[in-house]
Parts: structure tokens; sequence; C-alpha cells
């Protein structure tokens, strides 16, 4: 089984975030706007997205790796903000299968099968919030529209009967999905000092993909893939406010 999570951008905010504050107020000096703005890493590894299909893998073989994401919001007033999100989610699984023979067959026939399937979603998360704030405590409510593309990429490998593990290539099928969808949301956050601190938030969203399919290994029809991102989920995340 393999699996993957690959965000480089989440890895040059974290450098952000470990740059001492007077080093950040020296690159972005008398930048106004900065001193109104929040960076805040996310997982919703407690949730579960909703994957359908019928080419021999579980609904929960998607679910290993959480959706990871990054946002930043903008204080337009004490109680309003708005806030751009990017958000990440993939998975690679790898299903085998093997042709059992009453008569051993001739010894380059192909009888041992293995299928990889990795999937990747982005989604790109502008949202508006309403914010109070009760000593090292924020309360927020929010909503937003979701803008997603995602990607299934599906890799079919064979060996034959005299050396079953030599599996040698033999095709592979692309497709992709594009989505819109809306989510709400409520949370609170709490600051530990003037620019660390943590989030937690529950809320609903609402997405599908209805274009992402595979192709059956021996050429045969094209078998959908659904996938979605529907009910209730919960997120957390760390804070870096300038």
């Amino acid at each position: 089984m393999k699996k993957y999570i690959s965000i480089p951008v989440t890895l040059i905010i974290m450098g952000i975030l470990l740059l001492p504050k007077q080093a950040v107020s020296q690159i972005f000096k008398g930048n106004d706007d900065l001193e109104k703005s929040s960076i805040r890493l996310n997982t919703n590894f407690l949730s579960q997205n909703s994957h359908q299909q019928n080419f021999g893998l579980l609904s929960n073989d998607f679910y290993k790796n959480p959706l990871i994401g990054v946002e930043m919001d903008y204080k337009l007033s004490d109680h309003f903000l708005i806030s751009a999100g990017i958000s990440y989610e993939g998975a690679k699984e790898t299903a085998q299968y093997q042709i059992t023979f009453v008569i051993p067959p001739s010894p380059d026939a192909l009888t041992s099968f293995q299928n990889t399937y990795a999937f990747r979603n982005f989604s790109l998360e502008p949202k508006a919030k309403l914010n109070f704030s009760l000593q090292k405590f924020d309360f927020f409510w929010g909503a937003g529209p979701i803008v997603s593309v995602a990607f299934l990429n599906s890799e079919y490998e064979a060996a034959p009967y005299k050396d079953p593990d030599e599996y040698s290539y033999l095709k592979s099928h692309n497709s992709a999905s594009f989505g819109i969808g809306a989510q709400a949301f409520t949370g609170l956050q709490y600051l530990f000092n003037q620019h660390f601190g943590l989030s937690a938030e529950v809320g609903y969203r609402h997405l599908e993909h209805h274009s992402l399919d595979v192709e059956e290994w021996s050429g045969g029809e094209n078998i959908p893939f659904g996938y979605s991102m529907k009910g209730v989920f919960n997120r957390v995340g760390l804070v870096y406010k300038f």
C-alpha cells in the first residue's frame, strides 16, 4: 500500500511561521495590511469524505490521508474578516489480483495483475467571517464557496505465470473533474501569546465530482468513480498572527 501527501506551499508557510517576529517586521516594515492578517495551517483528519466506486477498491481506501490546507485571514473591521484558502487531499492505493488455473497455462501467460489508483483533489476556498473576541478567545462564524479540481490516475500491470512477481507496465488511464460547492462553519480560536494560537471549527459543506472514472484493465468500458465532500466536517489549525 502506497500513500502520499505533497504540499510544497505548506513548507513555505511553515518557514514563515518559524521566523522571529523581528525578522518578519523588518521584511514587511510599514505594511499596515500585514498587521491585519493571520495565517492558519488546517487539517480535517477527523472527517471522512465519501467515495463510491465499483472497481474493486473499498470506499475506505481513500480515507487514509487527511485533507490539509493553508489559509490567510484579512481583517476588514473589528468583527468582519475575509479569508482565502487552499486545501489538498491525496491518496495512492494498489490492488492485486491473480488467476487460479486447474491446469498450468503456458509460462508466458499473464496470470497476476496489479492496479494502482492515485487520487488528488485541490480546492480553493474563499470565505467571509464574522468574528467576536473575548480575552484570548476569538469566536467566529463564516461561509463561502468551494472551487475544486480532482484527478484520478489508474495504472495497470501484469506478470506471467512463470514469474508472478515480475510485473510489467500495460497501460494507464487519467480522468479529471471540476466541481463547485459551498460550506458554512463556526468555531473558536485561542491565542497562547500575541502571535501563536490554535483553532477548531465544525461546519457543513457540499461538493461533488461527477467526471472521474477508471478504465477496465481489459480495455472495456470506463467505470465511474464518485467523490463528494458532503456533510458535517471538523477542522483544527495552527494560527500565526502578524
